[in-house]
């Protein structure tokens, strides 16, 4: 989660009209509600494009698309085997250190 903090905070202004850096929210209700972001979102969008598999759709991606799956594929190659649970953890951590900071 920490990789797509800024993509997170953009989707939440954009579905929710809320600005996690600036107003308070519970971390439950946060979790939530991530889940409910729609594919119109700055991450809804990056998600498909990362996890998009038909061929022809790859095919027709422009190179800011493409480069958005590279990216991405790059991170997880260099992070394979190092994501557990744990990590995970320490991400929920930190953004819940971050949201305490913030309000």
């Amino acid at each position: 989660m920490q990789y797509d903090k800024k993509l997170i905070i953009i989707s939440f202004a954009q579905e929710y009209n809320i600005r996690l850096m600036q107003e308070d929210i519970s971390f439950a209700e946060f979790i939530s509600l991530l889940p409910g972001l729609s594919s119109k979102t700055a991450l809804g969008r990056v998600v498909a494009i990362r996890s998009e598999k038909d061929r022809k759709r790859l095919l027709k991606m422009d190179s800011q698309s493409l480069e958005i799956r590279r990216e991405w594929q790059r991170f997880l190659a260099k992070n394979k085997g190092d994501y557990d649970i744990s990590n995970w953890q320490k991400d929920i951590e930190h953004i819940q250190a971050a949201l305490a900071a913030a309000f």
